[in-house]
């Protein structure tokens, strides 16, 4: 049932116009030790969703976090299949496997807007319009909104290391749009200190 939400969600946000993420609130955990992602291996989940969608968006998210210095690695590469239900087989899985973090991104939910955008006409034109004769009325616009979770965990800590939720406006197509939020993510905990410039 989530798999197919997820999808639905995923597939109605595929709107016509520009997209735009922005993160409304974050978190970074006051009680952690410092720490920096840079240079280490990092694993990228992201979930819901088909397994397709998993694998292309967990790419995606892995080259972001490698473009910003940190060995970002697709958690499909690690954790194929669906996803293993017992968090502590999953961290020994990642443990194994050298890495230092991971980072999760959780879709959350979706909504859409309709705006009534009236015509703009002059005076004149609407002067002229008002009178029995052609009239244009305006129309609708329609926006969506896709909000997204994302949470980056220090495993040698078992501690959650920073948090954010995002808002998407009017994402055109799942590629770019987990292009832009992976690029957003990042950008986000360099600012944070979690990650350093490369």
């Amino acid at each position: 049932m989530l798999r197919i939400t997820v999808a639905l969600i995923l597939a109605s946000a595929m709107l016509s116009g520009c997209s735009s993420t922005k993160y409304e609130s974050t978190w970074s955990n006051p009680s952690a030790s410092p720490v920096t992602l840079s240079g280490q291996k990092v694993a990228a989940f992201f979930f819901g969703g088909t397994e397709t969608t998993r694998r292309a968006a967990e790419d995606v998210l892995a080259r972001e976090l490698t473009a910003r210095g940190a060995q970002g690695i697709p958690g499909h590469t690690l954790l194929p299949g669906p996803e293993p239900r017992d968090p502590q087989a999953a961290r020994q899985m990642l443990e194994q496997a050298g890495v230092e973090g991971a980072v999760t991104m959780r879709i959350l939910g979706r909504e859409t807007e309709t705006t009534y955008v009236p015509p703009t006409p002059t005076f004149g034109g609407y002067w002229g319009g008002a009178w029995p004769a052609v009239y244009s009325p305006g129309y609708t616009r329609t926006d969506t909104q896709v909000s997204v979770e994302t949470r980056v965990f220090s495993l040698p800590q078992d501690r959650l290391l920073w948090s954010g939720n995002s808002m998407t406006m009017n994402p055109t197509k799942v590629d770019a749009f987990v292009k832009e939020l992976a690029a957003k993510a990042a950008d986000e905990m360099q600012k944070s200190g979690v990650l350093k410039k490369p």
